[in-house]
């Protein structure tokens, strides 16, 4: 990105700046989401370790389940923790939908500044035709590292989330 950017700059730092006038748009969507990000993710653990427990308990247990005839009851319990995990994760799924896919338009939607800049300085001289497209097909092909970005950290909040459990397992008394 900052090579691309740099060449952008190279070329016509007006046009560098029209490549960026949806970054900030789409980082405060971003924000916005991201304000209860930390204790939702937690809290998402949280539900996720209880329902593999569940499930982990449930099918270990399923043969002492049916000889004494508790399958109903076991069961309950099973179907009430995934149901349960559903709801948590499909509401803060919900929460989110929203700023995220706005977010996700916008970012990629670099043409936005681009084009309208970029004609207006071919118009004015300032901008070769060769040089516009070369601005716009720069401009379009940040697009994959920024998307990617968001991506990665949702990859590094799991990565923090599971050094976290190794770290205090590790650290537990004998």
């Amino acid at each position: 990105i900052l090579a691309v950017y740099a060449y952008l700059i190279y070329i016509n730092p007006w046009m560098a700046l029209a490549t960026l006038a949806t970054v900030p748009i789409a980082f405060v969507s971003y924000a916005i989401v991201m304000r209860t990000y930390n204790q939702k993710y937690a809290s998402f653990m949280e539900a996720s370790d209880h329902v593999n427990s569940v499930i982990v308990e449930y099918i270990e247990g399923i043969e002492v389940i049916k000889a004494f005839g508790r399958s109903g009851s076991s069961y309950e319990k099973f179907k009430l923790a995934v149901e349960s995990f559903k709801d948590f994760t499909l509401d803060w799924y919900r929460s989110t939908w929203a700023g995220l896919n706005f977010g996700n338009s916008v970012l990629p939607s670099t043409m936005l500044g681009t084009l309208p800049v970029g004609l207006l300085l071919y118009t004015q001289g300032l901008l070769a035709p060769a040089e516009l497209v070369l601005c716009i097909l720069l401009a379009m092909g940040i697009v994959g590292p920024f998307t990617s970005f968001t991506v990665m950290v949702n990859d590094l909040k799991s990565i923090q989330f599971s050094v976290s459990g190794a770290k205090s397992l590790l650290e537990t008394p004998p």
